[in-house]
C-alpha cells in the first residue's frame, strides 16, 4: 500500500531524474508549464488510492513532457477499460482487428474483422479518438490517431461494467450490442494484451520469397534480433534471445536465395515497427553500397544513468550536453560477417522497396530515413510516424518506493536529409493506404500494390 509520503518522494524523485537525463525536456512544451505540471501531480499524488491511481498520476506528468519515448515501461501504465476485442485505424476509420476469445466468447451479430466502430454509448468513434489524441504523447499526429483508437475505451469509460457499441458489419449494415467491459489491471486481461504484443518482439525478423514479383521480401517487426535485445521487454514477453534469429545471417540467406533464383527486386517492410536499436538497420547496407552514408545528428546528455550504461561517457561531467555533428556511415557499418565473407560479398544491384505507414516508428523510421537520405531504395505506402527530429534512445528508472520502471530519453537525434527535416517524416514515393475491405480478409493492399508495380515495371 503506497502511503502519500511514498507517492510524493516517488514524484520528487522522477522529476529530478527526467531533468537530469532528458537532454531538451522543453522541445514542446514551456519549462514552467511542465513545472506548473509537477505541481498539480504533487496535490494529487496527496488523494492517491492505491498503485494503479498513482502510475495514473505518473502518466499524466509524462504526457506534458509530449516525449512519446519518455513514459512509463509497457504494461506498467495506470489500468485502462479494456474491450473483448483490439481497434485500428484504418482508411480513417476505427475498425474491429482481433476479437479476444479467451475474454468474451459470445458471438455479436455480424461482428468480425473488418468492422467500422461508430458509436461508443451514443458518442462517435472520431469524437473519442480526438479525446484520447490529447492523453497520448505522440511525435506524430498520425502515429498518435493510430495509438488513440487502438486505446478507444480505456480513458473514457473506465467506470462502466458494460459498453454499447454501434458498427457497421461487412455489408455496412449497422448493428448495435451490448458488450462487458474489462480493466487492463486484471491479470487476466493484461496475459490477453501482452500475447497480442508478443510477435512483435518474438518473431522480429521474417523472409519470404515471393514468386509472384520474382523478390525477397524481409520482414522487420521490431528492432531486434539475437544479439542486440531489449532483456526488460524480453522479460515482459517471455522471450528466451536465444529462440530470436540473427539479423546478419538472415540478410545473407536471403541474399543468397534470391541470387539462386536471379531475382532482382527486394522488398523490405517497416510497417508495424515500434522500433529498438538503430543499428539494426545497418546490417542491411553492406548488401546495398560501399559508399559514405550520412546519418543523424546526435545531442547526447550525461548523467548518471548514461555512464553506468555506457563506459564511452565515463570522464564526462553530469549534465554536459554532447554535440555530435557531422557523423558519417563507413563501410562494412553494421558487421558480424567473417572476414571471409565480406571480401567475398557482391552488392546487390537490383529493386530495393520499402514499406511504411504511420507506425514505421521510431528506429525504424531511423533505418528509413538513412536508405532515403542516401539513395538507397524507393518507398512505397503511408508517411512515417516517428516525427523526424525527436529525442530517443531510452534509460530507465526505478522509483523507489512504488517501484515503477519509466523509460527516459536521453539523446536528441536531427534527422539527415532535407526531405525528412522538410516533413518531420520519411514521405513515400507512391502513395498507398490500406483498404478496409482488404483489411476484413486479411488481404494486404499495401503489399499487393507494390508486387503490382514491380511486376507491371513501374519502379
Amino acid at each position: 500500500m503506497l502511503k502519500e509520503k511514498d507517492c510524493l518522494n516517488d514524484l520528487d524523485y522522477l522529476h529530478s531524474k527526467v531533468k537530469a537525463i532528458h537532454p531538451c525536456i522543453d522541445f514542446k512544451i514551456p519549462l514552467q508549464e511542465i513545472e506548473n505540471e509537477m505541481e498539480i501531480c504533487r496535490k494529487l499524488a496527496t488523494r492517491c488510492k492505491d498503485p494503479d491511481s498513482f502510475a495514473a498520476i505518473v502518466s499524466r506528468f509524462l504526457k506534458k513532457i509530449g516525449d512519446a519515448h519518455t513514459s512509463l515501461m509497457e504494461f506498467q501504465e495506470d489500468a485502462r477499460a479494456t474491450l473483448p476485442f483490439s481497434t485500428e485505424l484504418v482508411d480513417g476509420q476505427v475498425v474491429v482487428d482481433k476479437l479476444r476469445r479467451e475474454l468474451f466468447n459470445e458471438e455479436a451479430p455480424g461482428l468480425q474483422r473488418g468492422s467500422v466502430v461508430l458509436y461508443v454509448n451514443g458518442k462517435s468513434a472520431e469524437e473519442i479518438v480526438e479525446e484520447n489524441l490529447q492523453r497520448t504523447p505522440f511525435n506524430s499526429i498520425a502515429w498518435g490517431r493510430k495509438k488513440a483508437a487502438r486505446e478507444l475505451v480505456g480513458y473514457c469509460f473506465f467506470d462502466d461494467s458494460t459498453i454499447e457499441i454501434t458498427y457497421a458489419d461487412r455489408h455496412g449494415r449497422v448493428r448495435s450490442s451490448h458488450f462487458p467491459l474489462y480493466s487492463s489491471a486484471v491479470p487476466a486481461v493484461r496475459d490477453c494484451l501482452i500475447r497480442e504484443n508478443r510477435t512483435t518482439y518474438a518473431t522480429p525478423l521474417e523472409t519470404e520469397i515471393l514468386d509472384d514479383a520474382k523478390a525477397g521480401y524481409f520482414k522487420l517487426r521490431s528492432c531486434w534480433d539475437k544479439v542486440i535485445y531489449n532483456t526488460m521487454i524480453n522479460d515482459i514477453f517471455s522471450i528466451d534471445p536465444e529462440s530470436l534469429r540473427d539479423i546478419e545471417e538472415t540478410w545473407w540467406r536471403l541474399f543468397e536465395e534470391m541470387e539462386k533464383r536471379h531475382f532482382k527486386n527486394l522488398v523490405i517492410d517497416l510497417r508495424g515497427n515500434p522500433g529498438g536499436d538503430s543499428r539494426i538497420g545497418q546490417f542491411l547496407y553492406k548488401y546495398l553500397t560501399k559508399k559514405e552514408l550520412s546519418t543523424y545528428r546526435t545531442r547526447v546528455k550525461v548523467s548518471e544513468e548514461l555512464k553506468n550504461r555506457e563506459e564511452f561517457f565515463s570522464n564526462q561531467t553530469d549534465g554536459a550536453v554532447l554535440e555530435y555533428e557531422k557523423r558519417r556511415l563507413l563501410f562494412p557499418y553494421e558487421n558480424r560477417l567473417e572476414e571471409s565473407q565480406l571480401k567475398e560479398l557482391r552488392q546487390y544491384e537490383g529493386i530495393v522497396v520499402v514499406l511504411i505507414g504511420p507506425d514505421t516508428y521510431s528506429s525504424a523510421e531511423w533505418t528509413a530515413a538513412e536508405l532515403q537520405a542516401n539513395d538507397l531504395a524507393v518507398f512505397v505506402g503511408e508517411a512515417t510516424g516517428g516525427g523526424g527530429s525527436v529525442p530517443g534512445d531510452q534509460l530507465y528508472i526505478q522509483l523507489p518506493r512504488s517501484e515503477l520502471i519509466v523509460a527516459v530519453s536521453c539523446k536528441f537525434f536531427e534527422a539527415p536529409g532535407a526531405k525528412l527535416e522538410g516533413f518531420d517524416a520519411v514521405i513515400p514515393d507512391f502513395l498507398c493506404t490500406p483498404v478496409i475491405a482488404d483489411f476484413a480478409e486479411g488481404a494486404d493492399t499495401v503489399l499487393d500494390y507494390t508486387k503490382r508495380l514491380l511486376q507491371e515495371g513501374i519502379l
